[in-house]
């Protein structure tokens, strides 16, 4: 029986650098696994707030230019070279156990060939069902379209699956749904935000913007196909004059979401770019509330900035299904407000009571620090993966 000892390298690699994924490199780095950390430098997303060690090699793969999300054609040709740069690293390093999230589906499918024909140990670390999603989207729009290349996708997703040594879902629905396709190598670890930071309370980042006299209402993340803008302009169209919302998202949009506000005499509302990794968790700190949004067509998507709000224990207001994991997770275990957005009355009579209700709001600010600090251990998650590779090597 083969197991997992500290001479064994260890690749994770990352598209955009999360905080999760990177949490867990340095942490078996500090119990001396030998780690390399790989992620896209290209992106417009923040990446986690890297540290040093001695036992950790963090590489920035780079394109040469920023990576293209919305020119269908040019993202093709960036994840087939973005793959073919992360086989390259691999190729040179030849790590013991390769381990990939996040990652594009044609990148993650040919580093997948490849660590199949080296014999690399390669676990696939599914943080979205990629395939399914872009079925769904396309659908809406033409059905010939969500067929072929929505069909396309989906089999690659599920061919990468198959082809893999291992699969981690942070989602059991996720798991659910890649049983029926019979997948069969496949263990569910929930995703998870590093704690500890929650010492600073107050972020300039307000004062700079001449903020700090409001209540802010805070959505931080991409704002994609499964995210409404117009529900962020509705919800400041409905707040006095206290509140403000500020929208921290991709920069390349920013302005245009700054003269569409405009031009609606919206003047509760301001986009903000991406702000440095190790400002983000003062941010959420300074919030007043905390909001993500994601459509009904999202259940196999799970929004981990969430996670990270949960640490951050400002009162969390969701408009998303009721039935997405983490919807389900907030509502058990009583850490915010969930609204579907289709529920406008509803929508806006719970997000006035989170406003107002004192008490509502500190009885979720103690869940969140409750919930946190049992489940979100970087140890024990480290934990958790090494079970997981010693059980796959036996």
């Amino acid at each position: 029986m083969k197991s997992l000892n500290l001479n064994n390298k260890i690749c994770i690699i990352d598209h955009a650098g999360h905080t999760s994924q990177f949490d867990l490199a340095i942490t078996l780095a500090k119990n001396n696994h030998n780690v390399i950390f790989a992620y896209t430098k290209n992106l417009s997303t923040p990446n986690a707030n890297f540290q040093k060690h001695k036992n950790l090699m963090i590489v920035p793969i780079e394109l040469g230019k920023n990576f293209n999300k919305y020119n269908y054609f040019i993202r093709v040709v960036d994840e087939i070279r973005l793959g073919f740069l992360q086989v390259k690293l691999i190729k040179r390093t030849m790590p013991f156990i390769v381990q990939s999230a996040n990652n594009p589906l044609l990148s993650q499918f040919l580093l997948a060939i490849y660590c199949r024909f080296k014999k690399i140990l390669f676990i696939n670390w599914i943080t979205d069902l990629l395939g399914v999603g872009i079925k769904k989207t396309l659908k809406r729009k033409n059905f010939l379209l969500s067929f072929f290349v929505g069909g396309f996708f989906s089999l690659l997703e599920k061919i990468c699956a198959l082809i893999s040594n291992w699969n981690i879902t942070i989602a059991y629905k996720f798991e659910e749904y890649l049983r029926t396709q019979n997948v069969k190598k496949i263990t569910t670890i929930l995703n998870w935000a590093p704690i500890g930071f929650e010492k600073k309370i107050k972020a300039n980042f307000f004062q700079l913007n001449k903020l700090d006299d409001k209540k802010i209402l805070l959505f931080s993340g991409t704002l994609g196909k499964k995210h409404s803008t117009e529900i962020l302009f509705n919800i400041s169209k409905n707040l006095s004059d206290e509140y403000f919302l500020v929208v921290i998202t991709n920069p390349e949009i920013v302005d245009k979401l700054n003269s569409d506000a405009k031009s609606q005499n919206l003047s509760q509302i301001s986009f903000y770019p991406f702000q440095p990794a190790e400002d983000v968790p003062y941010i959420f700190k300074s919030a007043y509330l905390l909001i993500n949004i994601l459509n009904d067509d999202s259940n196999f998507s799970v929004p981990s900035k969430v996670l990270s709000y949960i640490v951050a224990a400002r009162p969390i207001f969701l408009v998303m299904p009721e039935d997405n994991e983490i919807s389900e997770m907030v509502i058990k275990n009583n850490l915010g407000v969930v609204v579907d957005f289709k529920n406008t009355e509803s929508f806006f009579e719970k997000l006035q009571d989170l406003l107002w209700d004192k008490e509502l709001r500190n009885t979720y600010i103690k869940n969140c620090q409750r919930f946190s600090k049992n489940n979100f251990s970087s140890q024990n998650k480290m934990n958790e993966f090494l079970s997981l590779y010693n059980k796959i090597l036996s």
